[in-house]
């Protein structure tokens, strides 16, 4: 991978970081589908290595093509945010298309203590 896919990477861990709460990632490259959870502290999956393989499986969905839903639990409901990764960035869902993806897959009747929201990614320098 190159610098710039690992970079993308990173600022993507730190705004989901950034996000209050427990998160749960659904990670999906084009032949993997990898699910995570950060703890509230910011403690990425079980093991020492989770972090490092959420960045790979990040920067080889950079490289090709993948998508990430976040969801992030608080004592309301949760906030859930999308990501499409490929052709050598990602780009955050808008709410609205987060919502028709989201209404498409659910229907309406499903959607109880859930928002949506759109991330906001910087790129680290």
């Amino acid at each position: 991978m190159t610098k710039i896919e690992r970079k993308w990477a990173k600022s993507l861990l730190k705004a989901i970081l950034s996000l209050k709460g427990k998160k749960t990632l659904v990670l999906s490259t084009e032949n993997d589908t990898s699910s995570i959870t950060v703890s509230e502290d910011g403690k990425v999956g079980s093991s020492r290595w989770s972090e490092d393989i959420f960045l790979a499986l990040v920067e080889k969905g950079v490289q090709t093509e993948g998508s990430l839903l976040i969801r992030s639990s608080n004592e309301k409901g949760g906030v859930l945010y999308g990501v499409i990764l490929g052709r050598g960035g990602l780009r955050t869902l808008s709410v609205a298309q987060l919502g028709r993806l989201f209404f498409k897959t659910y229907g309406e009747g499903e959607v109880k203590n859930v928002t949506l929201g759109q991330l906001k990614v910087d790129l680290i320098s």
